[in-house]
């Protein structure tokens, strides 16, 4: 008795199923690039949200001790990173109880990613955060 064993995958098979997966891969490998700038992208302006509302945390604490001195920085590198730049600017305050007295700040934090001689109006990655910080009375 002969038994045929049929089981399995011819050879046209097995290079007809390579020659559609390695069709099918090819735009899949062709968009990794952009992927991973996308994914830079994130990473940095993760990293910049983090570090701006942790200088407008920094300088809200300060304003509570002092609210008469004026806060802005300009183009100062965040501590411990080369490329990270930010602006602390504050409007000098608004007298809105007509005492005379200024009695609310608005705070901008400028932050942006970027070389030595980078500015915060030529950047291509940035952000911004405002916050407004009242006077307290003793």
């Amino acid at each position: 008795m002969i038994r045929s064993n049929n089981k399995g995958f011819t050879l046209v098979e097995v290079l007809l199923a390579i020659t559609l997966l390695g069709i099918a891969l090819i735009p899949i490998i062709q968009s990794m690039p952009s992927i991973y700038r996308v994914n830079r992208d994130m990473i940095i302006e993760n990293t910049m949200s983090f570090y701006a509302q942790d200088k407008i945390e920094e300088v809200k604490s300060a304003i509570i001790s002092d609210f008469d001195t004026d806060r802005t920085q300009t183009s100062q590198v965040v501590s411990g990173e080369t490329n990270y730049r930010y602006n602390i600017i504050d409007d000098g305050g608004t007298d809105i109880g007509g005492d005379a007295n200024k009695d609310i700040k608005i705070i901008t934090v400028q932050m942006w990613y970027g070389g030595e001689e980078s500015t915060y109006a030529d950047a291509g990655n940035k952000i911004e955060l405002k916050t407004k910080v009242s006077r307290r009375s003793s």
